[in-house]
């Protein structure tokens, strides 16, 4: 994934944890931390993809959905 591309994810991230009223506290667990979130949402470089996936399956995307998300920020 490009660097472009990390970021608008990580802001779809933010946006729908914040829709749903969650911290990050509520997102980390055994397998993710509040700052490995943190780092996905601002689209940080070095994060692997296997944790990128696992969040966004805790939040219930799918990875085909963001780029139709990012469609609908823009308009």
């Amino acid at each position: 994934m490009k660097k472009l591309a990390l970021h608008e994810m990580g802001e779809v991230i933010r946006k729908v944890r914040k829709e749903r009223g969650l911290r990050l506290e509520d997102l980390s667990d055994d397998n993710i931390s509040p700052a490995t979130v943190s780092n996905i949402e601002r689209g940080v470089a070095h994060v692997s993809p296997e944790k990128i996936t696992y969040l966004l399956e805790k939040l219930d995307l799918s990875m085909h959905k963001i780029p139709d998300m990012l469609k609908k920020r823009a308009r």
